[in-house]
Parts: C-alpha cells; sequence; structure tokens
C-alpha cells in the first residue's frame, strides 16, 4: 500500500484533493491536528493509503515488481500465510468500498460550512484523539449554525454523544441464563474484563458466579483468575480437556453466571484453538465477547477482528483506553459490524469500566475524565464492601 499525506484545513478540502489526485480508491487511513513543525501547510495532516495496483493509473511508483502492497510474502507460501495474505486483501476491499461509498454520498453535497472559536478548537482536539474524518465533517455543519458564545463544554459532550449514538453501534450485553465467553488476543484484558464484569453482572446482585477457564495449554495460566475468584466469592474450574465443558455448562446455565474464559491466541496460533470454538459451539446459546486493546494499531484491531470471527463474536469490548492518545481510531472498526458493549480505560475492579454508550464514548473522546462518575450507574446495587481488589495488573 502506498501511504501519502495530505494538509489542508479541512478535512473535506483533503479528501477532495486526495480523490482528484488518487482517485475513488484512496482509503482514509486517520486524521489528526498537524505538528508544529508542519503546522504551515495546513490545520490537518489527513493520511490516505492506495493499493499498489492502484497506482498505475495515477502514475505513482508500485511497491514492487509482482504488483502486491509493500510487506506481502510471494512465491511459494504455507497455508497460513495464504491465509493471512487472503484476509488483508479482503480488509482492503472494504475499506476501498467504505471510501467509494462516502465519495458517492459527499457528490452534490454543499461543503461543510467553516467553523470557528470554541468549536474549531474543540474538532481539533477530537481529529489529534483520532476521531475519524467523515464524523469531523458531521459535527462541523451541525456546529456551523451555532454562535461560538453559546457553545459550552457540555453541550458539546451532548452533541457529540447523541452523534456517536448514531453512527456507531452500541449495545451493552446483559447475560440472562447465557454462559457469556471471553476471546481475543494475548494481552487484551479477557481476564481482568471478566472479573469486572463477574462483580457487575454477579457479585453486586447478589447472583452466584462460576467462571469456567479453558486455558489450560499455558503454564498456571489459570492462577491467576482463581486467585481473583476466590477474593470475589466465585466458584471457579479449570476445564481440561476442553470438550467436557458443555456437560459443565449445562446443570448451572439457569442457575448461576456462567463466564468462560479462553487461551489468548495470537494469529499464527489460532489454528490451535480449533478444540476450544468446537467446545463453545456445543454450549449452545451463548454470548462471545471479542476483547481487544485499544492501544493497539487499528491495522492490527481489524486483522484480529478478521481472525477471531472464527469464534462467532457478538459483541466487542475494547481495553486499555488509558494506554492510548487516539481512542477515536476505534470508531474506524465500527463499520464492520460488531456492537461496541463495554469500555475499560483503566485497571480498577470493578470502576474502570463503563457501558458504551454515546455518551460513554464522548466522554473518553474529550478526555475530560467525566467517564469515571458513569462506570458504576447502571448498576442499582451498592458495591459490595470488602472486596480489596483496587488497581490490577492490565486493564
Amino acid at each position: 500500500m502506498i501511504v501519502k499525506s495530505y494538509f489542508a484545513d479541512s478535512v473535506e478540502a483533503a479528501l477532495a484533493e486526495a480523490s482528484r489526485q488518487l482517485g475513488p480508491d484512496a482509503v482514509l487511513l486517520y486524521s489528526r491536528e498537524s505538528l508544529p513543525e508542519t503546522r504551515h501547510l495546513g490545520r490537518y495532516e489527513v493520511v490516505f493509503g492506495l493499493a499498489a495496483e492502484s497506482t498505475s493509473s495515477v502514475g505513482a511508483a508500485t511497491a514492487g515488481s509482482t504488483g502486491m502492497p509493500a510487506g506481502h510474502p510471494t512465491g511459494n507460501e504455507n497455508p497460513d500465510r495464504i491465509e493471512w495474505m487472503m484476509q488483508e486483501l479482503n480488509r482492503l476491499r472494504r475499506e476501498l468500498e467504505r471510501v467509494e461509498q462516502r465519495l458517492e454520498t459527499r457528490m452534490g453535497e454543499p461543503a461543510p460550512a467553516t467553523v470557528r472559536g470554541p468549536a474549531h478548537e474543540l474538532l481539533a482536539e477530537l481529529a489529534s484523539r483520532g476521531v475519524p474524518g467523515e464524523l469531523l465533517d458531521r459535527l462541523a455543519s451541525r456546529l456551523s449554525a451555532r454562535p461560538a458564545a453559546q457553545l459550552e463544554r457540555e453541550q458539546w459532550q451532548a452533541i457529540l454523544g447523541e452523534e456517536l449514538s448514531h453512527a456507531v453501534p452500541l449495545e451493552p450485553v446483559e447475560p440472562q441464563g447465557k454462559p457469556v465467553a471471553f476471546v481475543g488476543p494475548p494481552g487484551s484484558g479477557k481476564t481482568l474484563t471478566l472479573i469486572k464484569l463477574a462483580i457487575r453482572w454477579g457479585v453486586l446482585r447478589r447472583r452466584p458466579v462460576q467462571i469456567f477457564s479453558l486455558d489450560g495449554w499455558r503454564i498456571a495460566a489459570g492462577e491467576q483468575l482463581r486467585c481473583y475468584a476466590g477474593l470475589i466469592g466465585a466458584s471457579f474450574q479449570l476445564v481440561d480437556p476442553p470438550f467436557i465443558l458443555p456437560s459443565l455448562v449445562e446443570p448451572v446455565r439457569n442457575k448461576a453466571l456462567v463466564l468462560i474464559d479462553t487461551p489468548g491466541y495470537s494469529l499464527r496460533e489460532l489454528n490451535a484453538a480449533a478444540e476450544v470454538i468446537s467446545a463453545l459451539e456445543r454450549c449452545g446459546e451463548r454470548d462471545v465477547i471479542l476483547t481487544l486493546r485499544a492501544s493497539a494499531k487499528p491495522s492490527d484491531l481489524e486483522r484480529a477482528m478478521e481472525a477471531y470471527q472464527r469464534f462467532r463474536p457478538n459483541r466487542l469490548i475494547f481495553t486499555h483506553l488509558d494506554e492510548t492518545g487516539t481512542p477515536g481510531t476505534i470508531l474506524q472498526l465500527a463499520a464492520l459490524g460488531l456492537p461496541i458493549s463495554f469500555l475499560a480505560y483503566g485497571p480498577g475492579i470493578p470502576e474502570d469500566l463503563v457501558e458504551a454508550t454515546g455518551q460513554s464514548l464522548a466522554s473518553l473522546l474529550l478526555g475530560d475524565g467525566s467517564v469515571q462518575a458513569c462506570s458504576l450507574a447502571s448498576v442499582s446495587s451498592p458495591q459490595t464492601p470488602g472486596l480489596g481488589l483496587g488497581k490490577a495488573a492490565a486493564a
């Protein structure tokens, strides 16, 4: 893929220039406020990508003599690398289709009015935090009619939350007689998120909690979870081999909150997940939550989403939001279809977890700290005293 930066005073202007130079195959990768050393070139830096095979039509250099994007393997490949190549090509195809749809929608639309004053500063703040350009354009159009003097930050946050609730699929899960399985790459925060939700869904509602761990293939992998389960008074069982899981789940699924932890497979290890996937499928109706680390690169997150489709996830949880300066990049994944259920923004148990709503996303994107006040607002019972979990090692 060829990557090129455009500098302009608005994201809309940069998009138009990229469309003129690169054609409809240009992919909007990310936008941000220009760095001090490039500020003279334009207020915003907007980065576009173009598949190498498309560059011949615009006179750009190709990535190599094979016509494949730079970094792709060539020659005789093993099945794992071929599968990786196919996932990458499918991802590029989806990005190109989305850009084409956006360009078709924008044709004939008037350019958004210029936004100045406090609203302009807030739009620049969102751009620097990774919010996609199309959302910035919609906000700019909506705010251009408001006098700058009337714009308060609380009003701005309410407008942003409203736009996000329409633009991003959001659906907090509420388990009702269904086991909930947590899947995701290593280090994505599955185990800690499971404990936070065990407290929210079980302990605070005085509901029995049964935790099963399928992570028997790594040394002492279940010990941390066993320790946490003991602290919150939950039952814990390491399931090995995985195929016995359905027989363990069925007797308790209507008597307790059933939560299932799975191994963290890297993308190269996913072929070893067949037995775990089969065990989950034989558990019948269930929720499968894919946990992803928000501080990872957007391209890595999208590859993980593509690879973990074999688990049939139906919800997303983003973790480690406190470790990234560009939380808006998670919005770029919203178009892939899975609704976001929760946002984990710190290591505190259970408080650093909030339901994904337009307002909680707006709070995180603005970085004003008000999301903490919402973290347990949806839990009617008071916090259970004496948990003593405090801050854990990872979000």
